[in-house]
């Protein structure tokens, strides 16, 4: 229960964090911190280790294989994450205010980016496009319509922003999922161990 201890206590540096640094819990570094997720891999990682040192037999060389394992799940989860956690795809007019950083070389406008919908969320992408679906917008053919600080230019071309982010709000959906594939994981791996041990001769 120390990781819900954990993710009670550190919820207002976690909401501080997602204000200041468009961070919050659902992203990659801190999600897997908090909540129920922990629990799932000390029991993935426990099941685990007792298959692989039923199958190599050597203690130095199942915890060196488990540990890489273990990490290679958890850098694969963050790939696999957003299919259990509900994405949203919105598509919205940009505005001046929603105009972020824009990006120059020598007065040439070579990219624009705005600011994320929901500071809280995860996002996984944030273009700014003509059309939805379409390539991301660089800037203005003609730059002298453009500077590097041209946000209200901008904001008056009917642009779009275009974002799939991971909600703040779907961080308990995300944990219970996962903690759910986590315990699949680790009772087909008990299974595997079962009949590993029957089928050795006594």
């Amino acid at each position: 229960m120390l990781s819900l201890a954990l993710t009670s206590w550190a919820q207002p540096i976690d909401d501080a964090h997602a204000t200041l640094a468009q961070a919050s819990s659902v992203t990659p570094l801190v999600f897997p911190t908090r909540g129920v997720v922990p629990i799932g891999y000390a029991i993935f990682a426990f099941a685990l280790g007792g298959t692989v040192g039923l199958m190599l037999r050597k203690t130095l060389a199942a915890v060196a294989v488990t540990l890489a394992l273990v990490v290679a799940a958890q850098v694969g989860a963050v790939e696999l994450r957003p299919l259990i956690a509900e994405p949203v795809h919105r598509v919205t007019a940009l505005t001046a205010e929603r105009v972020g950083m824009i990006e120059g070389m020598n007065d040439v406008v070579t990219k624009v980016e705005a600011w994320p919908s929901e500071a809280d969320s995860w996002q996984l992408s944030n273009t700014i496009v003509t059309t939805p679906g379409g390539p991301e917008y660089r800037g203005p053919t003609d730059q002298e319509k453009c500077t590097p600080d041209c946000r209200e230019w901008l904001g008056a071309q009917r642009l779009l922003q275009e974002e799939r982010y991971v909600p703040a709000g779907n961080f308990w959906l995300a944990q219970w999922r996962e903690l759910g594939i986590l315990i699949t994981l680790a009772a087909a791996l008990s299974l595997i161990s079962l009949w590993w041990i029957r089928r050795r001769p006594a």
